[in-house]
């Protein structure tokens, strides 16, 4: 599987690309001014469109990197990609 992110005005998208050529869109990103720091909306299969999405981490908006792996986690099944690094700590006594 890969993924493939392309550009479309402001809002590039990132679909993955499944065995035999098939396109599962994620998310799409929304440039706000920072190369480091975008908007986030994830693809609803349901609707096929877009929804603007709040990060695991309580953002608006973060790096393509963490906007990748929330998309991921949710649509490949791996839910780990929505841990922070504080929510995976244990408590200690």
């Amino acid at each position: 599987m890969t993924t493939d992110v392309g550009s479309a005005a402001r809002s590039p998208t990132s679909p993955a690309t499944c065995p035999a050529d098939r396109e599962l869109p994620l998310c799409r990103l929304r440039y706000g001014g920072s190369a480091s720091t975008w908007g986030f909306a994830i693809y609803r299969a349901s609707h096929d469109d877009y929804q603007d999405s709040i990060l695991p981490a309580g953002q608006f908006a973060s790096s393509p990197e963490d906007a990748l792996d929330c998309a991921c986690g949710l649509y490949l099944n791996d839910p780990s990609a929505w841990l922070t690094a504080s929510a995976t700590d244990t408590p200690t006594d």
